[in-house]
C-alpha cells in the first residue's frame, strides 16, 4: 500500500520557479507567498509528478515539491501538513525512483520526517482530526520501516545489515502495526460507539459502505484548508482497519522467510499472524454490503498464510481461489510457486513432475501475460511495478526448465517423460532464452542478448553461446531505482546459472567464472549502486551480491535434485565467486 495521503489544499499556481537550491526557489517565487502558497505549489508539484509517474521528469517534480514543502514548513514551523507531505514525497521517491544508496538516505529522511509531524500534534488525545492524522503518520512510519528493512535486507546497498539491527527494524514496525490498529479501533469505537459500525449501520438503514464513501469523501475534495482540519469528514471504518491488519499480516510472513528474524521467536510471530488474520476476517463482518475487492484481498492473504505456515493445505484452496479469479498476477505467481516449492521431487515419477512443472509453467506464462500487455495491463499493479515483475517472472521460468533439465538428467535413459520435447538441453535452451529476455525486463537501458555470430544452445557444450550488450535507444530513459537494479541482478544470476549447464567442462566454468563480474558491471550493477570500478566499495557490493544469491538457492528444488555432493560443489562456487 503507497504512503496514506492527505487532502489537496488546492491548485497550485503556474509560476516559473527556480528550483535548483531552496534560495534560488524562494528567491524567484512571488515576494507575497506565505506558507500556504508554497503547501499549494507543492501539491501542484506532486501532481506533475504521479503525472509522468516514472523517469527523471516525475523524480524533478517529486524533488520540487520537497523544496516546496521546506519552505512551506520554515513559513509555519507547526505545520503538521508540509511536514508530513515531505516525508510522503520523500518516501515516494525512496520506493519508487531513487537508485539503492539514495534511496536508504531517502528512508532515514522519511522516519525524520514522520517523527517531525508527530511531534507537533502533541500529545495523544483531543480532537478527531488530530488523532486522525496521528494514526495516518504512524501507519506511514511503518510502511517505511518495512521499506528500509527489506532493502537492508536486499542486499543492494554497500552497507551491511547485520541480523541484530534488522530485527530492530522488523519489531518496531510490527509495534507500530499494533499501536495503529489499536488506535483505529478506539477512534472507531468513538465514532460509531458500543455498538460498533454494524450497529449503527443497522440504526441508520446504512452500512459500512456509506460510512467509506463519507471517509474517502474528506481526503480529495479541492479547497481542502490543511489535512489535520479536513481529517474532520475523515471516518475511521472497519475497511481502514483490516487494511492495517493485512499490511500487518503481509509483513509478518515475510519475516517468516527471513534470516534476519531471530529462529527462537519464530513460533510466535507464526501465532500473532495467525491471530492478525483472524482479527481482519472478524472485521469483515462489520463491513455490509457487497465488497468483492476485499473479499479477494482476504482470502488471498490466507492463501499466503497457508502456503507458508500449512503447505498441504494450501494446494486446494489456491486450485478454488485460481479458477474463480484467473487473472490475478499475484494469485497466478503464488500459485505457480507453491507447485515449485512443494514439488516431491523423490517420491513421484517423472512424468508427474513434469506435468506439474508444466503446470506451474502454464501459470507463469499467464502472469507474463498479463504483466506484457499494453492494451490492458493489470489495475491493481502500478504501471512502474510492472517491469521489475516481469523480469521477475522471466526468472522463475527460467528457473522450472532449469529444474526440469536437471531431473531428465539425472533420470534413468528408459524413464517415460510423456513428453515429446523433455530433453535437458531443449529445457536448458528455454532457461537461457528466458534469462537473457529477464535482463531486457526491468528497462534499465542496457540487456544482455546472443551475439549475433553466436549459435543457439544445444546439447553440445561448446554451443554454449557468446553474449553481447544491448542497448536501448537513446530516447528511452533508463530505469535506475532500486527495483531494477534489484531484478536485474536476479536476471544475471540466475542466467550464469544456466550457462554453466551449458558448458559443464572446466573450461566451460573458468570462462564463465572470469566473465560474470564484467557482465555485471556492464549492466551497471556496480555504477547503479554508486561504487567505482575497482574500488573497495565495489568489493563489499560484489561480496554481497554472491552471498545473497547463495542465500536465494540454498536448498532450492534444483540443489535438492541434483543431490548433496552436487549442490555443495554449485553453492562453493558461488560463495567465492567474488574472488574471481
Amino acid at each position: 500500500m503507497p504512503p496514506l495521503k492527505l487532502p489537496k489544499k488546492g491548485k497550485g499556481k503556474q509560476v516559473h520557479i527556480d528550483y535548483a537550491t531552496p534560495d534560488s526557489a524562494r528567491a524567484s517565487a512571488p515576494s507575497t507567498w506565505t506558507g500556504d502558497d508554497w503547501f499549494d505549489e507543492g501539491t501542484h508539484q506532486e501532481e506533475q509528478g504521479e503525472r509522468y509517474q516514472a523517469g527523471p521528469k516525475a523524480t524533478r517534480h517529486l524533488n520540487n515539491a520537497i523544496t516546496c514543502y521546506a519552505l512551506a514548513t520554515q513559513a509555519s514551523p507547526a505545520s503538521f501538513d508540509a511536514r508530513y507531505n515531505a516525508a510522503r514525497v520523500w518516501h515516494t521517491l525512496a520506493t519508487e525512483h531513487l537508485p539503492p544508496v539514495a534511496s536508504h538516505d531517502a528512508l532515514h529522511k522519511v522516519l525524520d520526517g514522520y517523527r517531525e509531524a508527530l511531534d507537533t500534534l502533541g500529545p495523544p488525545g483531543g480532537d478527531s482530526d488530530v488523532a486522525t492524522a496521528r494514526i495516518d503518520a504512524l501507519f506511514n512510519l511503518a510502511q517505511a520501516r518495512t521499506a528500509l528493512f527489506d532493502l537492508v535486507g536486499e542486499a543492494v546497498i554497500p552497507v551491511a545489515g547485520d541480523s541484530a539491527s534488522q530485527a530492530v527494524t522488523a519489531a518496531e514496525a510490527r509495534n507500530l502495526f499494533v499501536l495503529v490498529e489499536r488506535l483505529q479501533r478506539e477512534e472507531m469505537a468513538r465514532f460509531f460507539g458500543a455498538g460498533g459500525p454494524a450497529a449503527a449501520g443497522a440504526q441508520d438503514g446504512e452500512g459500512d459502505e456509506s460510512v467509506d464513501d463519507a471517509a474517502s469523501s474528506g481526503t480529495g475534495g479541492a479547497g481542502a484548508e490543511t489535512s489535520v482540519r479536513a481529517m474532520e469528514s475523515t471516518i475511521v471504518t472497519p475497511r481502514l482497519v483490516i487494511d492495517t491488519l493485512l499490511e500487518s499480516l503481509r509483513f509478518d510472513l515475510a519475516l517468516c522467510d527471513s534470516s534476519d528474524w531471530p529462529p527462537e521467536s519464530l513460533d510466535e510471530l507464526r501465532r500473532d499472524a495467525l491471530d492478525t488474520f483472524a482479527r481482519a476476517t472478524a472485521l469483515r463482518e462489520a463491513v455490509l454490503g457487497e465488497a468483492a475487492d476485499l473479499d479477494f484481498e482476504l482470502a488471498f492473504a490466507k492463501a499466503t498464510l497457508l502456503t507458508t505456515l500449512s503447505p498441504d493445505d494450501a494446494t486446494p484452496f489456491i486450485d478454488q481461489l485460481a479458477s474463480a479469479h484467473p487473472a490475478k498476477v499475484d494469485l497466478l505467481s503464488l500459485a505457480a510457486d507453491h507447485l515449485v516449492e512443494t514439488l516431491p521431487v523423490f517420491s513421484t515419477s517423472l512424468p508427474a513432475l513434469l506435468a506439474t512443472l508444466s503446470t506451474a509453467l502454464a501459470a507463469y506464462e499467464s502472469a507474463q501475460s498479463l504483466l506484457s500487455s499494453r492494451l490492458s495491463p493489470p489495475r491493481d499493479i502500478p504501471a512502474s511495478h510492472l517491469p521489475a515483475l516481469l523480469s521477475a517472472n522471466l526468472v522463475a521460468q527460467s528457473t522450472v526448465h532449469l529444474l526440469a533439465a536437471e531431473l531428465l538428467s539425472r533420470a534413468p535413459a528408459d524413464a517415460p517423460t510423456d513428453a515429446a520435447h523433455s530433453t535437458p538441453a531443449a529445457h536448458l535452451a528455454q532457461a537461457h532464452a528466458l534469462a537473457l529476455a529477464a535482463t531486457a525486463a526491468p528497462r534499465s537501458g542496457l540487456s544482455l542478448v546472443v551475439a549475433s555470430s553466436a549459435p543457439a544452445p544445444s546439447s553440445s557444450p561448446a554451443s554454449k553461446p557468446a553474449l553481447a550488450l544491448a542497448r536501448a535507444p537513446a530516447s528511452t530513459d533508463p530505469r535506475t531505482h532500486t527495483r531494477t537494479i534489484v531484478a536485474l541482478r536476479g536476471a544475471l544470476f540466475a542466467l550464469s546459472r544456466v550457462r554453466l549447464r551449458l558448458d559443464p567442462s572446466p573450461a566451460g566454468v573458468h570462462s564463465e567464472r572470469a566473465q560474470f563480474w564484467a557482465l555485471w558491471r556492464a549492466l551497471g550493477l556496480g555504477a547503479g549502486r554508486g561504487v567505482d570500478r575497482g574500488s573497495e566499495g565495489e568489493g563489499t557490493v560484489r561480496e554481497g551480491d554472491a552471498k545473497w544469491w547463495t542465500g536465494e538457492i540454498e536448498g532450492d528444488k534444483v540443489c535438492e535434485v541434483m543431490g548433496e555432493e552436487a549442490a555443495r560443489a554449485e553453492m562453493e562456487y558461488w560463495t567465492k565467486l567474488h574472488e574471481a
